[in-house]
């Protein structure tokens, strides 16, 4: 069973230097949910653990601030894929907050990279705004 707030074994860290941004490492571990079936002897991350990473980095960001962190995808803006990441691999999550100004107020936007380390070369960039499930729940 999948289960986020189990499989990212990682923390998310202020930058101290750049506003609204966030870092943490991650050492990938072979026995991770999100490799069953995806691909048996050659595991692969799939999208949908970078995606749930991503959402996860975001909630510890928030929870640390004691913010509302009961959050969930509201919109996929962009998604780029341009490395594997598998069992074993060291990567580096930054989280950059961007505030967007719409007709209904003000919301987050969060860019996540994935870098594979120590090259720190980009295996993933996630853009997409979140909402939190209570806001949803009164709409």
């Amino acid at each position: 069973m999948i289960n986020p707030e189990v499989d990212f074994s990682f923390n998310m860290a202020k930058v101290p230097e750049l506003p609204l941004v966030y870092r943490g490492v991650w050492k990938i571990p072979g026995g991770l949910s999100y490799f069953a079936g995806h691909f048996p002897g050659n595991p692969i991350l799939p999208a949908v653990g970078l995606q749930d990473g991503s959402l996860e980095a975001v909630k510890r960001i928030l929870k640390a601030q004691s913010l509302p962190s009961d959050l969930e995808f509201h919109s996929l803006r962009s998604a780029k894929f341009t490395q594997s990441i598998t069992s074993g691999d060291e990567v580096e999550l930054t989280a950059t907050e961007t505030l967007v100004q719409s007709p209904q107020g003000q919301s987050s936007r969060w860019r996540v990279e994935w870098k594979l380390l120590p090259e720190r070369k980009v295996a993933a960039d996630l853009i997409f705004e979140v909402r939190s499930r209570s806001q949803v729940s009164h709409q």
